[in-house]
């Protein structure tokens, strides 16, 4: 028997891989086909931002308090934070800003003070702009 993990993943294969089409060649990516979902999983994240983000937060932790005494205490204004950081990184170009804008999203995310926090998927809502 199947579980509901695997019904979801064979439902999402055959979304990105349907049977008639061939799989996908990394050689020609306008061939109108797509990567498999282990691909994807493999090419859809940036592990160097992850490192820098963990890195981050090790040395915060050694040198203030751990992500979960953050997250515990719940005292911080996270997302003033990030806005601020995003403006500082349009004015400098800084990437570090963004990694300390999402560590922040991170603690947010753990430890809301959104009075209604939830998670409500929202597929074909809004998508990100493109550059002209």
């Amino acid at each position: 028997m199947k579980t509901v993990t695997q019904h979801i993943r064979d439902h999402l294969e055959k979304q990105i891989r349907p049977s008639n089409k061939k799989p996908f060649k990394t050689d020609d990516p306008l061939s109108g086909t797509h990567p498999d979902l282990n691909s994807l999983r493999q090419t859809e994240w940036i592990p160097e931002f992850e490192q820098y983000m963990r890195n981050r937060l090790v040395m915060g932790a050694i040198r203030y308090e751990t992500f979960e005494e953050k997250m515990r205490q719940n005292k911080y204004d996270c997302l003033g934070y990030v806005k601020r950081k995003c403006s500082e990184y349009e004015e400098s170009g800084n990437l570090e800003c963004l990694v300390d804008a999402a560590n922040l999203l991170m603690i947010e995310f753990g430890a809301p003070h959104h009075p209604n926090p939830h998670f409500t998927p929202g597929d074909d809502t809004s998508h990100v702009g493109t550059f002209k």
